[in-house]
């Protein structure tokens, strides 16, 4: 991991781009904690409807609607996350090769 945060340190383009991953991350982590909650209330209110306590079943529902919305955005965000990971992947094998080879020889001698 050293030798690719060095890479990242060296060259301002692959600031750029993880920087980009690091907020596409946090996007993917507020969808995830939104679906986890949106299905937490659901059941909740499923449960606290079936049992007579409340007329909740509409509350139930839109947590669910939100929970499955979350998911179709979870996977469109994770899928963007992996295509910018493989780009800054591809931009490092094409334009900083010779830099992570000597980088893992020095690593090594080490």
């Amino acid at each position: 991991m050293n030798v690719f945060y060095r890479q990242i340190d060296a060259d301002k383009s692959l600031e750029a781009r993880s920087e980009d991953i690091m907020f596409n991350g946090l996007v993917w982590t507020t969808l995830a904690d939104a679906m986890a909650i949106s299905i937490i209330f659901s059941i909740s209110f499923t449960i606290v409807w079936a049992t007579g306590i409340l007329e909740s079943f509409q509350l139930a529902l839109g947590f669910l609607l939100v929970a499955g919305g979350t998911f179709v955005l979870l996977k469109l965000a994770t899928e963007k996350h992996l295509t910018m990971s493989e780009n800054q992947l591809e931009y490092i094998e094409e334009h900083r090769r010779q830099n992570v080879i000597e980088d893992f020889r020095r690593a090594l001698d080490e």
